[in-house]
């Protein structure tokens, strides 16, 4: 892992950019960068990764993770009012996997 990659996410527009109006989350600090995306997120979720011009190249590891409630069959969302079944769950496990294999092959 070398240069600076900083990362931006958006849950409206398909292609984040570090523009102030082109992503909703964002960590572009000078080492390892993390977002933590709140479960009212609208999906698809779009992430942006871009490379700080101070540095020429920017080499990096994209890890996707989610923390999952074991002891419940659903969860409440404050933010929109929605419940969401293990269905849902499955669908988002399932996307995020197929983001990681994505980032894995294009990096």
């Amino acid at each position: 892992i070398t240069g600076d990659a900083d990362l931006y996410a958006s849950q409206i527009i398909s292609k984040p950019t570090y523009e102030p109006d082109h992503y909703c989350l964002q960590s572009a600090t000078c080492g390892e960068d993390t977002i933590f995306i709140p479960k009212g997120f609208k999906r698809p979720v779009s992430i942006g990764v871009y490379g700080h011009p101070s540095h020429e190249i920017s080499k990096y590891t994209l890890l996707v993770s989610e923390v999952i409630v074991e002891d419940d069959t659903s969860s409440y969302d404050e933010t929109s009012g929605n419940t969401y079944k293990t269905r849902d769950r499955i669908r988002d496990i399932l996307f995020f996997a197929n983001l990681d294999l994505l980032f894995e092959l294009l990096f």
